[in-house]
């Protein structure tokens, strides 16, 4: 098992949905982590990294680290092992001072300053001559949107559902029987049935 794992994501365009974007990420890094039916006591401490040309939250920091704190007691930190980092290469922090400013004029000039950057720049320039890196990049990124896109369809499906079941519930109210409705709105008696007994359970 892997001590640390990290995610590194190249953020182009500032979107706003950076929640959003934490929790797909940092759940495609604990999937491949755990085998299906495995101990979340498999899990090894994670990092997802998002750098940014941009300023998420406008705050002219290089670095904003993220980890699950409570809310009522800030110093109750519930030890999940998974950081979240958004690191920002703008015209701004990169003449701040202090650690990191030679990455981050790479990351916004593309131009090596120092040994680290070299060294950054020459392992860019092989790994993009290389087909098997290119190949599994690819593959990953095709994972990454087939996942967007059962997400997307997940999320539709339950929005239908959804309006259903509000239409059965107005039905309901106004007195309709059941395989009336279920003829009216092209669903199953079953779930016409189902909405009924919630709305009952309710005021019971």
């Amino acid at each position: 098992m892997k001590d640390i794992v990290c995610n590194i994501e190249m953020q182009t365009t500032n979107k706003k949905d950076h929640g959003k974007r934490v929790r797909f990420y940092q759940s495609m890094v604990d999937s491949d982590l755990l085998d299906k039916g495995e101990s979340s006591k498999a899990l090894c401490r994670s990092y997802v990294i998002f750098i940014c040309p941009f300023d998420p939250f406008e705050k002219n920091e290089r670095v904003y680290r993220f980890e699950t704190m409570c809310r009522e007691h800030p110093e109750i930190n519930l030890q999940t092992e998974a950081e979240t980092l958004f690191v920002c290469a703008t015209e701004k922090t990169v003449q701040l001072q202090g650690g990191l400013g030679h990455f981050l004029e790479y990351l916004l000039r593309n131009v090596p300053t120092d040994k680290f950057t070299n060294d950054v720049h020459g392992a860019v320039k092989r790994a993009s001559k290389d087909a098997k890196w290119r190949r599994e990049m690819y593959t990953w990124k095709m994972k990454i949107e087939e996942e967007k896109e059962l997400a997307a369809a997940k999320a539709r499906v339950e929005a239908i559902q959804e309006i259903r079941r509000n239409i059965i519930f107005n039905m309901t109210k106004q007195g309709l029987e059941e395989e009336e409705i279920a003829k009216l709105i092209n669903v199953p008696v079953e779930m016409v049935v189902e909405v009924k007994n919630s709305i009952s359970g309710k005021e019971g």
